[in-house]
């Protein structure tokens, strides 16, 4: 009987797939464990995965709009600057005014 007992802790040591959280909020606890329950059918790996899954692609997602939302900005400022050089290429007339009052456009 003891070497049975023995040979479940050891095949439970080896074979560790359990995972133990200390200080979890009792409400947290209750609402994790009734996620579980109800969705995963008690199977609190999978509830843990899939929690950890939406995490992830929340925050994949916000990198994903961050990114487009940089791409959007860098689009509006190469527009800007293209339009800048345009009016920098563009001939400018200047106007010179001479001492006879008469005004001559210079290129």
């Amino acid at each position: 009987m003891e070497e049975e007992f023995q040979k479940e802790i050891l095949d439970q040591v080896i074979n560790n797939k359990s995972i133990h959280i200390s200080r979890v909020p009792h409400k947290t606890k209750m609402k994790f464990i009734e996620l579980a329950n109800n969705e995963f059918e008690g199977d609190y790996g999978m509830c843990l995965k899939w929690l950890v899954d939406g995490i992830m692609d929340a925050n994949q997602q916000a990198i994903i709009q961050t990114i487009a939302e940089m791409g959007n900005k860098l689009l509006e400022l190469e527009h800007d600057l293209s339009l800048l050089r345009e009016e920098q290429k563009a001939p400018v007339d200047v106007v010179k005014k001479m001492l006879s009052g008469a005004e001559i456009k210079v290129k």
